[in-house]
């Protein structure tokens, strides 16, 4: 149940008195899978994306590598459709991670002297999340990436809810 209600926000959970409750909500009664869908039912699992937290992402296939570039203490941030977020691709049949994560992250080798060193951090599910250090690189200043991105101290961060939701769940698992 806690991993069903993870892919929703909530703003605030209200206890009801039972006999003030005229709808129980669908808290309120045992999860039985091999029941019919009631309508309550219905209207919560609805049409949302599956995909739209870091839990549903981890069981996903194919497997996805999640990178972090690196660089004299910040972090690469990328802004895409309104949110921040990380690079990240699918790993397609007889790849490396290594070689899906500079696959990921080649808009941004472009203003590198030199390929970054590509280190597995953590593996959770079919996600493996990767730290591409890029060292003591002089050109790493940005600029020249057709995806727009700027390098942030871990505090200089965006607030969670500027963020794609699962890179925002990742960054635990990055260490930050």
């Amino acid at each position: 149940m806690c991993e069903f209600l993870e892919d929703y926000d909530f703003t605030e959970i209200k206890y009801v008195p039972g006999p003030e409750n005229v709808v129980p909500d669908f808290l309120s009664r045992p999860w039985d899978p091999s029941a019919p869908m009631s309508p309550i039912h219905m209207m919560v699992t609805g049409s949302q994306d599956r995909r739209s937290s870091l839990l549903n992402l981890r069981w996903h296939q194919p497997p996805s590598v999640l990178v972090m570039p690196v660089w004299k203490g910040q972090v690469a941030v990328q802004k895409r459709d309104g949110t921040s977020g990380h690079w990240g691709d699918e790993v397609c049949p007889g790849a490396s991670s290594i070689e899906v994560a500079l696959k990921a992250i080649h808009t941004i080798l472009v203003d590198s002297t030199a390929p970054p060193e590509i280190t597995c951090v953590a593996l959770s599910g079919n996600v493996e999340f990767g730290r591409a250090d890029f060292g003591n690189d002089t050109r790493m200043e940005g600029g020249a990436s057709v995806i727009p991105y700027q390098w942030k101290r871990p505090e200089e961060m965006a607030e969670r809810s500027e963020w794609h939701r699962p890179h925002f769940e990742s960054l635990g698992h990055f260490r930050v």
